[in-house]
């Protein structure tokens, strides 16, 4: 337990360090007050101190907690992509039967102008696809999930509150209430993907996967009902 809340500090922590550097950089001029305003190179700046404070922060968990991330790579198999793409779905189609019946109303893509966001599909690929899901997946199941669970013989008792732990946590730092259903049941899924194959590397990829589908929603104009 002293373990838990050590890793939940250092993230608070984290979390605070990311909005201090957010409200400097919109004091300075280098970010927009409205995201309405935000271009590709906006939402590259505002995951740049994301990332620097997330991986320091889970450098910082494995280096006084005295343990070891899960690997990047580890027992890799074509098929068990298949399958993390399968149960990926099945996970969207769980989480929006949720929102539905929940009655609560996503506006993820909405505060966004498209024609912005356009202008430099490259740089936001990089920022959304790439660089979020790594640097997120490290800190959320390398090293806190690494932490919570890592012990030999664990019960399942033990794994399920390390995926709901590490699922709360990654659902607190997006900061998206309205979206909060989807990106905890995605938070869970990945716990399981790496409990699965003790190693991260399908959660990147299914977090990719989802990023892309975030992506697709930000910049295309399908209806609403379409968008994940």
């Amino acid at each position: 337990m002293k373990k838990f809340f050590i890793s939940l500090g250092i993230i608070v922590l984290a979390i605070l360090l990311v909005i201090v550097a957010q409200l400097i950089m919109v004091y300075m001029g280098i970010l927009p007050k409205n995201p309405a305003d935000y271009f590709p190179k906006h939402i590259f700046l505002l995951l740049i101190p994301q990332a620097i404070s997330f991986t320091a922060s889970a450098w910082l968990i494995l280096r006084i907690t005295n343990h070891k991330s899960f690997p990047w790579f580890k027992n890799i198999r074509i098929r068990d992509f298949f399958i993390a793409f399968a149960g990926w779905v099945i996970v969207l189609l769980l989480a929006s039967l949720t929102v539905k019946l929940s009655g609560i109303e996503v506006h993820q893509f909405e505060q966004f102008k498209k024609e912005n966001l356009r202008s430099n599909i490259a740089l936001l690929t990089f920022s959304i696809v790439i660089l979020a899901p790594v640097y997120e997946e490290y800190i959320f199941r390398g090293a806190i999930l690494g932490v919570l669970i890592n012990r030999e013989n664990m019960s399942k008792r033990h794994m399920a509150f390390g995926a709901l732990i590490s699922g709360i946590f990654f659902t607190l730092i997006h900061l998206d209430l309205d979206a909060a259903i989807p990106i905890f049941f995605l938070g869970i899924y990945l716990s399981i993907l790496t409990l699965w194959k003790k190693s991260i590397h399908l959660s990147v990829f299914v977090h990719i996967l989802q990023n892309i589908s975030g992506l697709i929603g930000l910049v295309s104009d399908l209806p609403d009902k379409w968008k994940v």
